[in-house]
């Protein structure tokens, strides 16, 4: 719709037909007077189809008998005519308004909550125990949308199932759902007094490490790559310390590197990328 098209819905506009013996000569005495017309088509049997703005219809009656044409209006169109209409419909008004509000306020509200693991399935906790958690910490169908800290919410999930090493919220629509991924236990049997070292599984950065044993090679916030040795099994022997004045350290034996099992309270990997 073109900026006068907009401008005559606002102010309103007729539809008319105009017949006659010479309808093009109706349409150029109009436009001479510099009345507006718009949308001009021919619909056969010596009629044209216009549209004009309302207030300008009072000036076609001398133009009218000056071109021997008949003027007939059609259609009103327009919001000073859309609104007449709506007069005495007061009811239907409300109705359509409670409507729309209705619909606003579900919308911001979740009706259904789900939890999906991100990797594989549940063993250490159950959905429902996620979901009873999540009802504890205010997330349950019903809840507004907007006053849930989704930050606060995944951190008290966190603290409420420490099974969990991650745990991620999102909204899609009136749908909440929760993303968890399991703390790895770890591995029973012989093999686990082996040496060994914990690597990165995937690219992340870490939010949080402890070192039970064995040497740690990364700190809080460095970005970590597929691979990358997180604790080290392999204990490399201290320097030894250089006295004042002395050119060159004692020679002493030095002692030989421990080969240990890295041990860390349960690490996982969190997605976006992550690692605790």
């Amino acid at each position: 719709m073109t900026v006068h098209n907009w401008q005559a819905y606002l102010t309103g506009y007729l539809v008319l037909t105009i017949s006659g013996d010479d309808p093009e000569a109706f349409l150029n005495l109009a436009l001479a007077r510099g009345l507006t017309l718009l949308d001009v088509t021919r619909t056969g049997k010596g009629q044209i189809l216009v549209k004009m703005p309302v207030s300008e219809y009072r000036l076609l009656r001398p133009l009218a008998r000056e071109s021997h044409c008949r003027v007939r209006i059609v259609d009103k169109r327009g919001l000073p005519f859309f609104s007449r209409r709506l007069r005495g419909r007061q009811l239907l008004l409300a109705g359509v308004l409670f409507f729309l509000v209705a619909i606003y306020i579900l919308s911001a509200c979740v009706w259904v909550v789900d939890v999906r693991p991100e990797k594989g399935t549940l063993r250490q906790v159950t959905p429902d125990q996620v979901i009873a958690a999540a009802r504890a910490e205010g997330l349950k169908p019903g809840a507004w949308k907007g006053r849930i800290d989704i930050r606060a919410l995944e951190y008290g999930l966190e603290q409420r199932l420490p099974q969990l090493a991650w745990v991620g919220v999102s909204f899609h629509g009136t749908r909440a759902e929760i993303k968890v991924v399991e703390k790895i236990p770890p591995p029973a049997g012989d093999d686990y007094e082996l040496p060994a070292s914990i690597i990165a599984a995937k690219d992340g950065v870490i939010k949080q490490i402890l070192v039970m044993n064995g040497e740690g090679r990364v700190a809080v916030g460095d970005t970590v790559r597929r691979g990358e040795v997180l604790i080290s099994g392999l204990i490399l022997p201290p320097e030894p310390e250089k006295k004042p004045g002395e050119n060159q350290p004692q020679q002493q034996p030095r002692p030989e590197p421990r080969l240990v099992r890295a041990r860390g309270p349960g690490p996982g990997y969190c997605p976006g990328p992550g690692l605790v």
